[in-house]
C-alpha cells in the first residue's frame, strides 16, 4: 500500500527558521526529486537547507483489492 509523502524543506530566510512542503502520492516520487539535486540549484548555500521525505499515515491508494473483471 502507498502513502502520500510530504517533501520537507527547511532554511533560513532574513534570521528566520521557514519550512515548506510538497506533496506527492508515493515515496519513490519524493526521492526522485532529492536525488534529481534540484535543491543545489535553487539556493546558494545549501548546507543551510535541510531537506527530507516523510511518509504520512494516510494512504494515497485503495487499501481494497482491485475486482475482477466480469465475465459474460
Amino acid at each position: 500500500m502507498e502513502y502520500f509523502t510530504e517533501l520537507v524543506i527547511y532554511y533560513p530566510l532574513a534570521g528566520q527558521d521557514m519550512a515548506a512542503s510538497v506533496w506527492f502520492e508515493t515515496w519513490s516520487e519524493c526521492e526522485r526529486v532529492l536525488r534529481a539535486g534540484v535543491f543545489d540549484v535553487i539556493y546558494s548555500d545549501p548546507k543551510d537547507v535541510h531537506v527530507g521525505c516523510e511518509k504520512s499515515d494516510v494512504a494515497s491508494g485503495s487499501i481494497r483489492p482491485r475486482a475482477r473483471p466480469e465475465h459474460g
